[in-house]
């Protein structure tokens, strides 16, 4: 027999009381009676003058005794485990996504907690139990399979970690369910702190979701004129109560400047560092106050590489689009009225503000008012319209904004782009891939909208602008944990070298057509460089913390400690727990019926 508890075995003490209630003598009561010839044994009782007397065998003790061992051993959970050698197969999913890095309790981050239930069950199984242990965060990892020995199982779990990649255990359970055909009887407990579709599967859920306060640093944005430059630092509360915190700017490792914060529940809050030195490389923006979850209070951005974009804008007059783009980072601007003078690939991009030219470049282009292409086609105008940002790459710092414009032009937009801005079926602009070259467009007049106006519009152009470039050997500079890189590296030049936040080194090969780099699972700056000829090119781009989806801490757990409908224990084991309540009731009858008949 094994007990699944074993605290309940501290009301084993309980007995001895019993055993001393019957130990103490019986209170007498005087009568009077004509001899005491007879009444020998009740003289010495009253004669004695120890409290105690001697223990005599009594079957309503023996019963009591009984059922209070019953009682005891039924809160214990036994078990039996029968069957032969097989004894099943155990599966246990843990969560390993970046969310497990939050505290579960003072000592423990939930990650632990999952490796202490992990450990628990295996402990419980049976010796022969096949064990599988699965990891998820971004893909599903088997990390041992088939396991018999435990102390082997045992020490697989303690040398799991936690990574910093987003992901759940859901797609786990499509994978249990394509080994169940071969496993036979088996138990799956899916360890994590968010919900789980456990299907058809026979499988349980135990949760370490915790309460905790957390905060995250979602972005550092960099923009600078000739002069001086400015950081944009975006914080989120994740928690209920008002989050108080000193937020600090750090300049290629030195601090630049520090400003408190304080933000209201589920809310976000933009801290502006202004006058920022323009020789910078790397910024890096954190909060001091320790929350639930330290791996998202850091977040980097890559602020001078040293080379320019060159960017043509052909406009009659707009002032406030020029100087948003003059905010932008590496962004050297040129601009005119003159189409004619438009060559290929003469500028990394072009940007027509309601002027079209005479015949497409093969380049990168922005269309601002514009007029049918060859890539889209205007069908008409609408007025009146309120545009809404919509969730994406473009619009990622724009949350909820929306503005209006006195009048838009028809587009629809293709299947292969990204809609940043919309009404309803009435598309607000868009950007996509066509031949190899970025094409974005704003199917509005910028003097008949209020959005130059706004705070939003300068950062939005940042984020459009750094989408239409590319150059250097990453297209981006900023990707988060997981992110897949596709480096744009010159066939003639050397093997690229990848230099890690923590300082590890790879080489990916030239020859590898699609040179992508996938190893993004740290948080933190990433250094790339490639040899042409005698010139060494080096880039560097920062890889930031998932906060979108895994900053968010509370239980997303619909069924705390719960089990799929089909959940049974099968690895050859027998719950008695019930059958000893019985017994134990059946032993309280028992000692009523004796009780009153000795009445």
């Amino acid at each position: 027999m094994n007990l699944t508890a074993l605290w309940p075995l501290a009301f084993l003490i309980l007995i001895s009381g019993i055993i001393i209630l019957y130990m103490l003598k019986q209170k007498t009561t005087e009568y009077q009676f004509s001899s005491i010839m007879l009444w020998k044994e009740v003289y010495k009782n009253m004669e004695a003058n120890r409290p105690f007397e001697k223990l005599k065998r009594n079957i309503l003790m023996i019963l009591q005794i009984i059922a209070l061992l019953g009682l005891i051993f039924a809160l214990t959970s036994p078990f039996l485990k029968s069957g032969g050698k097989n004894s099943g197969n155990l599966v246990l999913v843990l969560d390993s996504s970046a969310s497990m890095n939050a505290d579960y309790s003072k000592k423990l981050s939930r990650f632990e907690k999952a490796k202490e239930l992990a450990l628990a069950q295996i402990k419980k199984a049976k010796s022969g139990t096949k064990i599988t242990i699965i990891t998820c965060d971004k893909d599903v990892k088997v990390e041992a399979s088939n396991l018999q020995d435990k102390q082997g199982a045992k020490a697989k779990i303690k040398a799991l970690t936690c990574s910093e990649l987003a992901g759940d255990t859901n797609p786990a359970t499509s994978y249990i369910q394509s080994m169940v055909k071969q496993l036979g009887a088996y138990e799956a407990y899916f360890i994590t702190d968010s919900d789980v579709k456990t299907l058809d599967l026979n499988a349980k859920i135990l949760s370490v979701a915790s309460e905790g306060v957390n905060a995250s640093v979602d972005s550092v944005i960099y923009s600078k004129t000739e002069k001086e430059s400015v950081a944009l630092v975006k914080v989120t509360n994740h928690s209920k109560e008002t989050f108080e915190t000193e937020v600090t700017l750090y300049g290629d490792n030195k601090v630049i400047s520090i400003e408190e914060v304080s933000i209201p529940p589920k809310e976000s809050e933009t801290v502006y560092f202004e006058n920022v030195n323009t020789n910078l490389k790397v910024l890096k923006a954190e909060i001091s106050k320790q929350d639930a979850l330290k791996n998202d209070n850091t977040a980097y951005a890559v602020v001078n590489q040293g080379t320019k974009s060159k960017v043509v804008l052909v406009t009659k007059s707009n002032i406030f689009l020029e100087k948003s783009i003059q905010l932008v980072d590496g962004v050297e601007l040129y601009k005119t009225s003159d189409v004619a003078t438009l060559k290929d690939n003469e500028a990394d991009l072009y940007i027509f503000d309601s002027i079209m030219p005479k015949d497409e470049l093969d380049a990168n282009k922005l269309y601002i008012n514009p007029s049918s292409t060859d890539y889209f086609t205007v069908n008409g105008t609408s007025k009146g319209t309120i545009l809404t940002a919509k969730e994406g790459t473009v619009t990622k710092y724009l949350d909820n904004f929306q503005f209006g414009v006195n009048e838009i032009k028809k587009i629809k937009c293709p299947v292969n782009a990204e809609e940043f801005f919309s009404a309803g079926d009435t598309t607000g602009g868009f950007y996509g891939t066509w031949n190899g070259k970025k094409i974005g467009v704003l199917p509005f007049d910028l003097h008949q909208t209020d959005f130059p106006l706004q705070a939003e519009f300068p950062i939005f152009m940042n984020q459009l602008l750094h989408e239409l470039l590319e150059t250097g050997l990453v297209p981006n500079e900023i990707f988060y944990t997981g992110d897949s890189i596709d480096f744009l590296a010159n066939a003639s030049g050397s093997n690229l070298k990848v230099k890690h936040p923590s300082g590890r080194k790879e080489t990916i090969e030239v020859r590898n057509i699609a040179k992508t780099f996938a190893d993004t699972k740290e948080a933190g700056v990433y250094q790339v460089s490639q040899k042409v000829g005698k010139k060494t090119e080096t880039q560097q781009f920062v890889v930031n913390f998932p906060v979108d989806s895994e900053s968010d801490i509370k239980s997303k757990i619909s069924q705390q400690t719960g089990a799929s409908k089909a959940f049974e224990t099968n690895l050859n084991t027998l719950d008695i727990k019930d059958f000893i309540l019985l017994l134990a009731i059946l032993v309280i009858g028992a000692e009523w019926f004796v009780y009153v008949k000795e009445q």
